[in-house]
């Protein structure tokens, strides 16, 4: 009885505490013009704030914008232009430092584009 009693103590402590995961995601890669690179930053039951680092060895530019908001937000990348729907974004650099603010219960994407020829990328994602 008693450690049932705990078990369910421990239950009650998690669903208040709460169990969001914590972001830490660092990603090396090569993009080449004309090409994105995506990262889905899955939704949690609170607003967060999406940290993006990113280096690079020539150019690129950065979008973060909600999944929701994809098919305009994406028109407006091609075209190589910005969209009131981004939630933070950084264009023809080689050092980003963004911060976004994400809803609660939605998704975020991050897009990295580059117009030199294989441009590496460091990036790295924190909430």
């Amino acid at each position: 009885m008693k450690s049932m009693l705990c078990g369910v103590l421990a239950l009650s402590l998690l669903t208040l505490v709460g169990c969001e995961t914590k972001l830490s995601l660092e990603k090396t890669y090569t993009i080449s013009p004309g090409s994105v690179q995506s990262l889905t930053v899955d939704s949690v039951s609170r607003e967060q704030q999406l940290k993006v680092i990113a280096r690079a060895d020539n150019p690129i530019s950065v979008f973060v914008y909600l999944e929701d908001d994809k098919d305009e937000v994406q028109s407006k990348v091609d075209s190589n232009l910005t969209s009131e729907k981004m939630l933070a974004n950084a264009k023809d650099t080689t050092e980003v430092d963004l911060t976004a603010t994400v809803p609660a219960n939605k998704t975020a994407i991050v897009d990295v584009t580059a117009r030199s020829p294989d441009t590496t990328v460091t990036m790295k994602l924190t909430n």
